[in-house]
Parts: C-alpha cells; sequence; structure tokens
C-alpha cells in the first residue's frame, strides 16, 4: 500500500507537491498518523515536512498557552453551632 501511495506521488509529481508537503508554524507542531498508527520520530515541525497522500494523516498540535477569565462565584458559608 505504501508503494502504491509513492507510485502516486511520482506519477502526479507537480501537483503532488501541493499535497505532500505540509508546513506548521513556530508555535505549532505535526503529529502524523500512518494508517492510524503514529509514526515513529515524534511530532514534526516547525517548519515543512513530508505526507504521503492516502496513507498518513495528521493533526495539528497547538503549544500557545490560553488563558480564560472565570467570572468569580458565590460561595455559600454555612455555619454549624
Amino acid at each position: 500500500m505504501t508503494g502504491c501511495a509513492w507510485a502516486l506521488v511520482v506519477v502526479t509529481f507537480p501537483f503532488s507537491l501541493f499535497v505532500c508537503f505540509k508546513v506548521v508554524q513556530e508555535y505549532e507542531r505535526a503529529v502524523i498518523f500512518r494508517l492510524g498508527r503514529l509514526v515513529s520520530g515524534g511530532a514534526k515541525g516547525p517548519g515543512i515536512f513530508f505526507i504521503l497522500p492516502c496513507i498518513d494523516n495528521y493533526a495539528r498540535v497547538d503549544l500557545r498557552t490560553r488563558t480564560y477569565d472565570v467570572p468569580p462565584q458565590e460561595v455559600p458559608i454555612y455555619y454549624i453551632a
């Protein structure tokens, strides 16, 4: 199956450049899955990386810290006599 994907990339070479090469930003990483399993080597990025069409899927992971405003809440006070 991987051989067929490589053949597809070679046959459609000019067009496959737009599909096979992906770019992730400085604050992102890409986790690549080949046929549903994690590819060895860990997360890719930042920069350009290569994926095989129809075989590889990737997920972008944002590394930036997010902050949320949490409104203050009332806490009931119970007195025990």
